[in-house]
């Protein structure tokens, strides 16, 4: 978010010169208008970064905490079933229990609260002969709940990061909006009143004129472009943390975040290739764009995995 920060921080010494120089924006209703837009983007921009800045660790470790309680207590109840299964000669059930066994500590996240319903379905039909073997009632009941807390969490969850994707993306629209304000009105307007309000002419152009960093070989331009996105998993829709992105021409590399998030900034106007690379996943085709000059491109990429592993044959 460091860009992101920057650019908001740019932003604000922008308004307070424009708001410094009231009498050359009187009675100009189109430009005082375009400041005043300028003035709430920027003031959302703030108020976004201020909640994307904390750390995302805060949205998952609750999740984490409940899948491992969920692991452990799936565990316990897959083994009374076996045994259960097992002393009751019902092979349905103890197929059905040991695959499961197999399953649930490698298996995702929506996986496991799959399994976990399931066993507890199986478990409720045998229920009176499961409390033979210590698997009471109550003990059952807090299962149910348990297996409900969790699928809860997911939901809970998922609303969140979702929340931080949009305004990750909201953010990005709001920087866009700006750039463009200063480049179609208020640039233009400062321009024109050059000769009448020097020293804001001066002010704004300082502000403005401030030299980007350097970025790779391309057709020249004022305003930087960006490419940005998420990399996401398929079948699970969950981010996809340290994925690799690159524009192999201009040795452009960026690694996704927590979030799946990722951004190559400071781009110039030109024609690039987006590569994306994951541990254990599938290369996904590369995409082709264009991108003009400050402008902001979404590239999402949503990855499989590489393959499915067998069981051996038995």
């Amino acid at each position: 978010m460091k860009k992101e920060i920057n650019v908001h921080q740019r932003f604000k010494a922008i308004s307070r010169v424009m708001n410094n120089y009231e009498e050359a924006f009187a009675e100009k209703t189109e430009v005082l208008a375009a400041r005043t837009a300028f003035g709430s983007n920027n003031d959302n921009i703030g108020e976004i970064l201020s909640q994307l800045l904390r750390p995302v660790s805060t949205v998952r470790i609750p999740k984490q905490d409940s899948e491992n309680r969920m692991r452990k207590t799936l565990s316990q109840m897959i083994g009374i079933g076996i045994t259960l299964a097992t002393s009751q000669d019902n092979q349905p059930l103890l197929i059905t229990l040991k695959n499961y066994d197999m399953m649930w500590r490698r298996c995702s996240a929506y996986q496991l609260y799959e399994i976990s319903l399931h066993t507890y379905e199986e478990l409720s039909k045998v229920q009176e002969l499961a409390a033979a073997n210590g698997l009471t009632e109550e003990k059952l009941a807090a299962f149910q709940k348990k297996v409900q807390d969790y699928g809860e969490t997911l939901d809970g969850n998922d609303f969140l990061l979702s929340d931080r994707r949009k305004s990750r993306q909201d953010l990005k629209k709001l920087i866009t909006g700006n750039h463009k304000l200063l480049r179609l009105q208020l640039d233009t307007f400062v321009r024109f009143s050059e000769d009448e309000y020097q020293a804001f002419y001066n002010d704004y152009m300082f502000l403005r004129r401030r030299k980007s960093p350097k970025s790779k070989p391309g057709t020249s331009t004022e305003v930087p472009a960006e490419i940005s996105g998420t990399v996401t998993d398929s079948v699970t829709g969950f981010p996809i943390a340290n994925a690799t992105i690159n524009i192999v021409d201009y040795g452009l590399i960026a690694t996704t975040d927590a979030d799946g998030t990722y951004v190559l900034d400071e781009l110039e106007a030109g024609s690039y290739l987006v590569h994306c690379y994951a541990n254990n996943y599938q290369v996904p085709e590369a995409v082709s764009l264009t991108a003009e000059s400050g402008e902001s491109l979404v590239v999402d990429f949503s990855l499989s995995l590489a393959s499915i592993m067998e069981e051996p044959a038995k």
